[in-house]
């Protein structure tokens, strides 16, 4: 039975280690943004940055960006592909079609 191992990552991209650890033992997982959702109307979407500048994308502040009221536009960035819908739910499901058709999964 192998021994459990323990690998922290921390913010500033410092690796530590609890136990023996080879570079064999280590596999990477890069998380990438595939895609934006973003207000269409350039003071919402203006808005819409600054908060989640401030405020990240987690939280209650970036909860409330998610309800409001359209038209959204979602950009797939590795292509440039858009969509705009009136409801952020739509744009959504194109995401998800789109990203599933490049094999992309959404984390």
């Amino acid at each position: 039975m192998k021994e459990k191992r323990v690998i922290t990552v921390q913010d500033d991209g410092l690796i530590t280690s609890l136990g023996d650890i080879g570079m064999d033992d280590v596999t990477v997982v890069l998380k990438v943004r595939a895609s934006v959702i973003v207000p269409d109307s350039f003071i919402k979407r203006a808005w819409f940055k600054l908060l989640r500048r401030v405020f990240g994308d987690d939280g209650r502040v970036a909860q409330w960006t998610r309800h409001w009221k359209g038209p959204w536009t979602v950009v797939i960035l590795s292509t440039g592909q858009t969509h705009t819908a009136l409801h952020r739910e739509e744009c959504i499901r194109w995401e998800e079609a789109r990203l599933t058709e490049m094999e992309i999964t959404r984390v």
